[in-house]
């Protein structure tokens, strides 16, 4: 069957649980300017992180290993909304209670979801080795997206180590917001500028900047080349 390649649209009733997760997001880049954390080696110090942010967490029902943050972000004069779900790293059985969670608040049919992955904003296979009691971030990620991001590039990149790490946990980074705010992973270096057109257009230019020295860094056509495009 012939590829179809969909570009940066978002389409179907599903496409609100991608649009409020990242414009949450990008109103926290802006306004912080700096990324939010992406994960914590344990549970204590998301807590802490909580508490100092004056954020509440509630548990995802059937569900002990997930939870949602959320409440108002204090900046310089302004507030900055914050719901995002959470889950242990090691925690296996989160999808369904994650398509259940939305399937309620975002009034979406779970069988809408199947097209759309809970991904661990971090790659599990980064997590775990160092810190098997980590907590990360999800985030609604088109499949198209997120399958081949992980095969070609994730699983390539190292473990998280201890200085990578601190008691603040590990924050998004360039590569991490490509995945969430890309749609479909290119495989030509015309798809490469489509999709990082569509992300400049989401986030504000540093982090923009971030994002493109990233990907670029190391993309690969999944047809099988073997070397990254030449920067621009």
């Amino acid at each position: 069957m012939a590829r179809i390649y969909h570009g940066n649209r978002v389409s179907g009733d599903f496409s609100s649980v991608v649009s409020y997760a990242r414009t949450d997001l990008k109103h926290f880049l802006d306004v912080f300017g700096k990324a939010p954390p992406a994960m914590f080696r344990r549970r204590p110090e998301l807590d802490q992180w909580v508490t100092t942010n004056k954020l509440s967490w509630e548990p995802i029902p059937r569900s002990d290993c997930k939870i949602r943050i959320y409440g108002e972000l204090e900046a310089v004069g302004e507030y900055v909304l914050y719901s995002q779900l959470w889950a242990e790293a090691a925690y296996k059985p989160y999808r369904r209670p994650w398509a259940a969670y939305h399937a309620s608040s975002d009034k979406v049919a779970v069988k809408l979801l199947k097209t759309m992955h809970a991904d661990h904003v971090i790659n599990k296979e980064r997590i775990l080795p160092n810190f098997p009691a980590a907590w990360v971030m999800l985030f609604p990620v088109p499949g198209n997206s997120n399958s081949p991001f992980g095969s070609l590039i994730e699983h390539q990149l190292p473990c998280l180590s201890d200085v990578e790490v601190g008691r603040d946990g590990y924050a998004i980074d360039g590569l991490v917001g490509f995945k969430i705010f890309s749609t479909e992973y290119p495989r030509t270096e015309a798809e490469l500028q489509e999709q990082l057109k569509a992300v400049c257009g989401q986030v504000p230019d540093w982090f923009y900047r971030e994002v493109e020295c990233a990907i670029k860094a190391k993309w690969v056509q999944k047809a099988g080349a073997k070397n990254a495009p030449s920067k621009s």
